[in-house]
């Protein structure tokens, strides 16, 4: 499995928390699939508004869908 496979990160807000932080935040990277996964595990939780799942992406990858 390369590198790029394990970019995405889960991140989940607490409605309770004050300033928005974070209730769950998953930092090692994940696979899509297994990212998906987890997502979908916590989501039902109670008090959580906002389940993210965000991928790391290089500058390149930035700059490429900033020109598109």
């Amino acid at each position: 499995m390369s590198k790029e496979d394990n970019s995405y990160i889960v991140f989940a807000e607490d409605s309770t928390a004050m300033m928005q932080e974070s209730l769950i935040q998953q930092s090692n990277p994940l696979t899509k699939e297994r990212a998906i996964e987890f997502a979908e595990r916590i989501k039902d939780r109670d008090n959580l508004f906002c389940v993210t799942i965000m991928k790391r992406v290089s500058q390149e990858e930035l700059n490429q869908n900033k020109d598109e």
